[in-house]
C-alpha cells in the first residue's frame, strides 16, 4: 500500500470542498463584501484562513466563486 499523503496536504481542497458544499445550500451563509462590481459575499475557511468571495444569481440559481483569497493578505481581491 501506497504512504497517505498528510492530512495537512489535502486541508485546503477538503475546506474548500466543505465551502461549496455550505454554498449550495446555504448560498446567503457568506456576509457581504463591498466591491465595484454588484453584491458580492465571502465566508471564511476558518482552519486554511481563506475567504471565498462570490455572488449569487437567483433568477438562475447559480453561485458563482469570483475568488479564494488568503486572508493574511491583508486586502480582499479586486472583483
Amino acid at each position: 500500500m501506497g504512504k497517505q499523503p498528510p492530512r495537512r496536504a489535502t486541508l485546503f481542497l477538503d475546506e474548500l470542498a466543505a465551502a461549496v458544499q455550505r454554498l449550495e445550500v446555504t448560498p446567503e451563509a457568506g456576509l457581504p463584501y463591498e466591491a465595484m462590481e454588484g453584491e458580492i459575499r465571502r465566508i471564511l475557511m476558518p482552519r486554511t484562513r481563506y475567504h471565498v468571495y462570490y455572488v449569487i444569481d437567483d433568477a438562475a440559481s447559480l453561485v458563482t466563486i469570483r475568488a479564494v483569497w488568503h486572508a493574511a493578505r491583508g486586502r480582499g481581491p479586486e472583483l
